[in-house]
């Protein structure tokens, strides 16, 4: 079960990653007609405040995060077209900022599997290309992954 929650759980991160990086590279412009920078979605965003989905208010006795109680519609989030739309263990979070080869990102997920006050955590980390210019928001770089907690 803890594998296949993992895998979820890194499914999940993995459409946000993406999600950054199609926005990174899609050509924006201000509405003056300028090329905005090379950009991952601006700002930091979490599916719920509640540390975990353990908590009642976001889901209906089952440990997991309830949908139907998260807030999908909005900013970060919309910009991303993210949304989870099974009950799940995780509480995702994601921040980014910065622009072209300064650009960074996190997609974060938190797991307290079993209720007992000990999360898993699986991040993924992405930095803007070096090579990326105004005219070519080029992203060839590779992510950087970590999981702590997992199986405690």
């Amino acid at each position: 079960m803890r594998r296949h929650q993992a895998t979820q759980a890194v499914h999940e991160l993995g459409r946000i990653l993406r999600a950054a990086s199609a926005y990174y590279v899609k050509p924006r412009v201000t509405a003056d007609g300028a090329r905005m920078a090379c950009q991952f979605p601006p700002g930091a965003i979490r599916t719920t405040l509640a540390p975990s989905c353990c908590d009642a208010r976001v889901n209906d006795g089952d440990g997991n995060c309830d949908p139907g109680r998260i807030e999908w519609n909005r900013g970060l989030w919309n910009a991303m077209r993210f949304e989870v739309r099974e009950p799940q263990p995780f509480v995702y979070e994601y921040e980014g900022g910065g622009t072209f080869g300064a650009a960074r990102m996190t997609a974060t997920a938190y797991g307290d599997l079993d209720c007992d006050g000990i999360r898993s955590t699986f991040r993924f980390r992405l930095k803007g290309d070096a090579r990326a210019r105004p005219d070519d928001c080029v992203l060839d770089v590779e992510p950087e992954f970590e999981a702590t907690g997992v199986g405690e």
